[in-house]
């Protein structure tokens, strides 16, 4: 199950200009990395998750324990999910293998239909689209929170089920096939929101259903999915804080607790490659919290020492730092990335269309262990099943495959990742679920961001609807669909 130790490349791709911004004493420049070797070179193609991790499971069976309310029996389905989503791949890249996930296409190769062409991993690093679509909603609160919410920095990966049928035309009204790449004039979801005969109602407003094929006597059967991967840097020559959530409280600002508030943080140590994943977490002594890297974008008051090889990690080329520093502007995390650098995976959202309103879990590093009860904490590490390994175990987990707490529950689901919804304030982040706010993806029409989670959302009918196209829960397809602003 050895990943770890994926050395520096040299990338063809033409190096981004880095932006200025923090740092610490590691500013001398490093070593050339070794040349690509063979193996490194060839083309990666993308695996789907394997059998043996009642992946996809029956739709009916997962319906009915979102139905139900079995927090238990949703908590096992996700962790056979992340178990094997994690698994290694038959794919190399470089001294390793690759986790499945990480074989997957982004939304470059994904909506560029390029998927089959991938010579490297695809780490199209960016702001999550949270930034985005904030900015575009609700510009005051985007510019308020800009320094946080910048700090996340993410990119998309989509399952093969999930790139291919993005490739294909699909058919709609008027005998007429539609690109929902939106990279076809005169046939984006735009033209297809244009397409429908009037009178057409809102709940036959969408596009066809992203894959789902049941498993069957010799047959695995598929489900599209949909992941966004949140990194941080870590310094390949000193120590460096990375944010480590311990609630709200544990915050100097609880009722809006960005990551850039947490009182507490983690030294991931860069040296300690080959440390046991399954570790215990460690109060930093004074030398090493006076040899981390320095900066002043984190609210660090007590820190805890961990060796890298605890969390899933690579590290970065030239151009992978480049763009790393490019998406996250002016450098919010306190470190510039250099080529040999890390990028930790601090979390994860997951969505799998094994049910019709697609299945949600969110995962994030919490060093194997629960996040100390409080208010509004969420997730956990329980229900974890034995087929989760190595560094993967040290990922804490949330589960919602409702809106409410079972069919008729007038309680609203909360599941929210804390390095991702805790940056829009409470409204849109400590009381949040997933699906509320997926099930809001729409091409036209008036989206609305952060959605509200008061109440259960029809997404069916109702005015948000009305001359517009659903997306399927896919603000992917959404966004690569818009109408041009009048």
């Amino acid at each position: 199950m050895t990943r770890r130790a994926f050395p520096v490349l040299v990338s063809m791709i033409l190096i981004l200009t880095a932006c200025g911004g923090g740092g610490g004493s590691d500013d001398a420049t490093p070593a050339p990395p070794p040349e690509l070797d063979a193996q490194a070179s060839t083309n990666i193609t993308p695996e789907p998750i394997p059998p043996g991790f009642d992946f996809p499971g029956v739709r009916e069976e997962i319906q009915e324990m979102a139905n139900s309310n079995d927090v238990g029996a949703i908590r096992t389905h996700a962790w056979h999910i992340w178990a094997g989503m994690t698994t290694d791949s038959t794919q190399r890249w470089n001294d390793g293998y690759l986790p499945i996930w990480e074989t997957w296409c982004g939304t470059e190769e994904t909506f560029s239909k390029t998927c089959a062409e991938q010579t490297r991993p695809s780490r199209n690093f960016a702001a999550a689209s949270q930034v985005a679509h904030l900015a575009e909603h609700q510009p005051e609160l985007a510019a308020a929170l800009s320094g946080a919410v910048t700090q996340l920095i993410s990119f998309n990966k989509f399952n093969p089920s999930m790139a291919e049928f993005v490739a294909q035309p699909q058919p709609g009204p008027g005998d007429t096939d539609y690109d929902y790449s939106g990279g076809t004039p005169g046939k984006t979801v735009v033209d297809l929101n244009n397409a429908w005969p009037a009178g057409t109602p809102e709940a036959d407003r969408k596009i066809n259903e992203t894959p789902y094929t049941p498993p069957s006597e010799g047959s695995q059967g598929v489900a599209a999915m949909e992941l966004k991967p949140v990194l941080y840097v870590v310094k390949q020559n000193h120590l460096t804080a990375v944010p480590f959530w311990q609630g709200p409280s544990d915050s100097t600002n609880p009722a809006t607790p960005t990551p850039d508030t947490w009182k507490t943080c983690v030294l991931f140590d860069p040296a300690q490659t080959d440390a046991p994943a399954n570790f215990e977490l460690q109060d930093a002594t004074e030398d090493q919290i006076s040899s981390a890297v320095a900066t002043n974008a984190m609210a660090c008051q007590r820190y805890y020492y961990a060796p890298i090889s605890a969390i899933y990690n690579f590290q970065m080329d030239a151009a992978e730092a480049a763009a790393f520093n490019v998406a996250q502007q002016t450098s919010p995390q306190g470190v510039i990335a250099k080529a040999g650098d890390f990028a930790v995976l601090t979390a994860m959202h997951v969505s799998t269309k094994e049910i019709v309103d697609w299945t949600w879990q969110t995962f994030w590093w919490q060093a194997g262990q629960n996040p100390p009860a409080g208010d509004h904490v969420v997730g956990g590490i329980e229900n974890m099943t034995d087929d989760v390994k190595d560094e993967w175990r040290n990922y804490a987990m949330c589960a919602a495959y409702l809106q409410t707490a079972g069919a008729g529950s007038s309680e609203m689901n909360v599941c929210y990742n804390p390095y991702l919804e805790t940056a829009f304030g409470v409204a849109g982040g400590l009381e949040s679920n997933c699906m509320s706010c997926h099930g809001q993806a729409i091409t036209g029409g008036n989206p609305k961001y952060p959605a509200n989670y008061d109440a259960p959302i029809d997404f069916n009918s109702g005015p948000y609807f009305a001359n517009a196209t659903s997306t399927d829960f896919s603000w992917a397809i959404a966004n690569h669909n818009k109408a041009p602003k009048s």
